[in-house]
Formats: C-alpha cells, sequence, structure tokens
C-alpha cells in the first residue's frame, strides 16, 4: 500500500512538472509569436492575415522544438511528429485566426473593448484574442495526438 501511494504521489509530481515546463515553453513562443506579429504588422505594415501567418508559424517550430526536447522527451519519429505537429497547427491557425476571425472581430470590437480599439485600431486587440484561441485549441490536440506517450506493447504469452 506505501508502495503504491508512492507511486501516486510520483506520477501527480511528474505532471505538474510536465505542465510547467508546457506552460514555460508555451509563454516563450508566445511571446516570439506574437512579437513576430506586432513587428510584421506595425513596421513592415503586413496584412493581419500574413503576419499572424507568418508570427505563428515562427512560434509553432520553436515550440514544436521546445516541446518535443524539453517538455514531453518525445522518442517518436522526427518526421512523423512534425508533420502531425504542423497539421494540427494549421488546423488550429484556421480555426482561431479565419473560422472565428470575423465572429471575434464582432465581438471583441463592437461590444466589449471599442475605447481600446479606438487608439490601438482594431486589429491589434484582435490578435490577442485570436492568439488565445489558437493556445487553447493547438494545447489539447497537440497533448492527445502530436506528443502523447506510445502505448506500452503487449507481451505474447505462450499460447498465442
Amino acid at each position: 500500500m506505501i508502495e503504491e501511494e508512492k507511486q501516486n504521489i510520483f506520477r501527480g509530481y511528474s505532471t505538474i512538472k510536465s505542465f510547467s515546463k508546457y506552460a514555460l515553453v508555451g509563454i516563450i513562443n508566445t511571446i516570439v509569436g506574437i512579437s513576430s506579429i506586432f513587428l510584421l504588422l506595425f513596421f513592415f505594415h503586413l496584412s493581419h492575415f500574413l503576419a499572424t501567418f507568418i508570427g505563428n508559424t515562427v512560434g509553432m517550430f520553436l515550440s514544436f522544438y521546445l516541446n518535443r526536447k524539453f517538455t514531453f522527451h518525445h522518442k517518436g519519429s522526427p518526421l512523423k511528429s512534425v508533420v502531425i505537429f504542423i497539421g494540427i497547427s494549421l488546423f488550429c491557425y484556421y480555426l482561431a485566426y479565419v473560422l472565428f476571425h470575423n465572429f471575434l472581430e464582432n465581438l471583441l470590437i463592437e461590444e466589449t473593448i471599442i475605447l481600446i480599439s479606438v487608439e490601438l485600431n482594431k486589429k491589434y486587440p484582435l490578435v490577442l484574442f485570436e492568439a488565445i484561441l489558437y493556445t487553447v485549441f493547438s494545447y489539447f490536440l497537440h497533448r492527445l495526438i502530436t506528443f502523447r506517450s506510445p502505448k506500452p506493447k503487449k507481451e505474447l504469452s505462450k499460447h498465442d
């Protein structure tokens, strides 16, 4: 019984440690990605779509590298996991920045942050809300699909 309790405590500690690393990687890649987006919008005057696409691509590759090496110590095929990671990231990008863009723009700009949008221009606060959606979608899908732990292989019995 004591050994089982120790194992449960260790599993809980391991989960907290892993989540903390994931959160730290998320903060780092979010800062890098959003900074890239704002740099491209403010200084290079790129379109909203192009700036968010490039910024999120930079953040996505940084996130893949750090999460694969630092957070999950993923030992699976790098090619397979990067393809899955890119596919999920593009899907999440589409959800947050394309599918939900007009909805968020109407909801956030017209209803809740009209004073902020007058000073900053409506596209800048919108980028932050889209980034939150992107982060939530991508976290759950990468955790469940890209970096999932491999299933233990069943040992064949002598009767098989």
